[in-house]
């Protein structure tokens, strides 16, 4: 069993690129790292001095962008994504690895723990019951739980020659189409535990900032444009509610994408008139006391 890493950064902080990659040569079967510099304002650096590892700079064109060019050189029998923040866990990535290879799976997911800035951790496992099996349908891609994070997942090497790759048009939200499509290549396992150990960038944007969720909210729409069905619905409208609600908090009711949101949330049935007038007071509310 070969292993292909492929680690994806941007302005990286001081030590945790070399973390990251420390932490991928780590894993057994390691024959390669590609290190993909989505155009920083410094250029960077190989890390760490090994034969295996390579540094691909290219113009910044988003996550998907810098995976795929990682994916390109992939000569393996899997491949793993990593972001620069990041570490691997080698022996949740190994288990990994076993549990696909048993089930003829052609991609994998792993838990996370998260390493939180007050020195606490939290656990991000996958659901019990699929914990050790497959992904019982594609559709599950959707499901709003953290499981779906592009960082940890693995995809064979005979995936890959099928050229499926993630599509450059989303930088946000990606990875969970990426999962969707993988699904119809073949049967995605499970991993129990988890495989990678989550940082906190240093000054890094929340996910919950205005601008991320712009972002995410234009991802939302595109995705549910293309995979919105009744096997995915329940997961879609779960997380359309959610997103209203952060937006609505974050004071972007009025916004355009947000009234789109609302708009499909509406024709689905989702949320109803008087919800509806809530979330507007309460943004307008917000606005006003700002």
């Amino acid at each position: 069993m070969s292993l292909h890493v492929v680690v994806t950064t941007f302005n990286p902080a001081p030590g945790l690129l070399e973390r990251a990659a420390r932490s991928a040569l780590a894993c057994a079967g390691v024959a390669g790292v590609t290190i993909v510099d989505d155009g920083s304002a410094v250029p960077v650096e190989a890390p760490v001095r090994d034969d295996r590892v390579e540094v691909v700079r290219q113009v910044n064109a988003g996550p998907a962008s810098a995976r795929n060019a990682g994916l390109d050189r992939v000569r393996a029998d899997w491949a793993v994504m990593l972001d620069d923040d990041d570490e691997l866990v080698p022996e949740g990535v190994a288990g990994a690895i076993a549990l696909a290879d048993r089930l003829g799976a052609v991609g994998a997911l792993v838990g996370r723990v998260e390493c939180l800035s007050d020195g606490s951790t939290r656990s991000r496992e996958a659901p019990a019951e699929w914990a050790g099996g497959t992904l019982p349908r594609p559709a599950d891609a959707f499901r709003p739980i953290q499981l779906f994070n592009a960082s940890g997942t693995l995809v064979s090497g005979r995936a890959l020659a099928t050229g499926i790759r993630y599509d450059t048009s989303l930088w946000v939200v990606e990875d969970r189409e990426f999962i969707r499509r993988l699904a119809d290549v073949g049967p995605i396992a499970v991993a129990p535990g988890f495989a990678v150990r989550a940082g906190t960038r240093p000054g890094g944007e929340r996910l919950t900032s205005a601008r991320n969720l712009e972002r995410r909210a234009i991802g939302h729409l595109a995705i549910m444009g293309r995979w919105l069905d009744g096997e995915s619905e329940a997961h879609f409208r779960e997380a359309t509610l959610w997103l209203l609600g952060a937006m609505s908090k974050a004071g972007m009711g009025r916004g355009e994408v947000y009234q789109r949101i609302m708009g499909v949330a509406s024709e689905r049935g989702w949320i109803g008139p008087l919800r509806r007038i809530k979330l507007g007071a309460r943004t307008l509310f917000r606005r006003a006391s700002a």
